[in-house]
This record gives structure tokens, sequence and C-alpha cells, in this order.
């Protein structure tokens, strides 16, 4: 993973990946897309300089997502979709339960990034290995329990922001 708005380390990095790279804006929510050889044409470029964009290795599996609140992950979603982005294109959200690893490496990222509430977003390999893509300042999680019938990330939620000190 890369966040820059430098074209020289952008095609380094995208030289070391022999072109594997999906990339979506730092800020605004827009999805993630393939990096294209159109995207790496001069304007392009001079535009990154403008608006640092984050960089990614695009990593095969399947899409989990883990909600953590105050230390624990207190659920975990497999996300089903033929979209590189799923995000408005889930054909199923299925309950998941996550590896030891899994788990601890969850745990290690909210923490290190400081957040108390998190979504985070996992990629299983087909190997069974995984990669930790992002953790989400700010996860939806309504649609998710509609969906599921339950208020687990809610209630978990709301308990930790009304914890006494």
């Amino acid at each position: 993973t890369m966040a820059t708005n430098d074209p020289e380390e952008l095609l380094a990095f995208c030289r070391a990946l022999d072109g594997r790279v999906v990339y979506k804006p730092l800020a605004g929510g827009a999805l993630a897309r393939r990096l294209a050889k159109e995207d790496l044409g001069a304007e392009r470029l001079r535009l990154l300089g403008a608006s640092p964009v984050l960089f990614q290795e695009e990593v095969p599996g399947r899409n989990i997502r883990a909600y953590v609140v105050d230390g624990e992950v207190i659920a975990s979603y497999e996300i089903v979709s033929d979209e590189l982005d799923y995000r408005g294109s889930e054909s199923a959200v299925l309950p998941e339960d996550l590896q030891d690893e899994e788990v601890a490496a969850c745990l290690r990222a909210s923490e290190a990034c400081g957040m108390i509430f998190t979504g985070i977003d996992i990629r299983r390999r087909p190997d069974g290995s995984f990669a930790v893509l992002e953790c989400n300042p700010s996860p939806m999680f309504a649609a998710i329990e509609a969906r599921q019938g339950t208020n687990t990330i809610s209630d978990a939620l709301a308990a930790a922001l009304t914890k006494p000190n």
C-alpha cells in the first residue's frame, strides 16, 4: 500500500507490482479502480500532484469486513460481489468467522490507527492467507445490520460511547 501524490513514486510502485495495482482517493469515498495504462499518461500523472491517492497491490480473494469496537472484533462478514469495489454491488453478505491471525491483525491495525470503532477490510486469498487492506474511520454498518436482522454493531458502538470513563 502506498499513499502518494508523487508520479515517480507511483511509477516505481507499479513496476514493482507488474501493474497489478488498484487505487482510490484518500478522501471522498470514490470507488476503487484498477490502474490502467491511460492512468499513467502525462496529464493524469500531472493531476496526481494536486491530490494524493491510495494505491495498493490488487489482492485476489474473498472480501471480509470486520468491525472492531473498543478493542474487540464484534462482527465479521463476507461480502460477496463480482465487482472490484463491492460497495453497492453486494450479491450477499454472510456472517464469517475470522481466523485467530485475522482477529489479531484487526486489533493491531485498529490500535495502530487509534480507532476505537472501525470497519477493517480484509482480503482472504485462495490459499488461506490474508491481507488487511484498510481501517475505515467511518464504516457503514446499518445496511448490513438490516440485512442480517441484528443490532450487534450498533449495540456495541452504543455501549462503547456510553461507557463511564
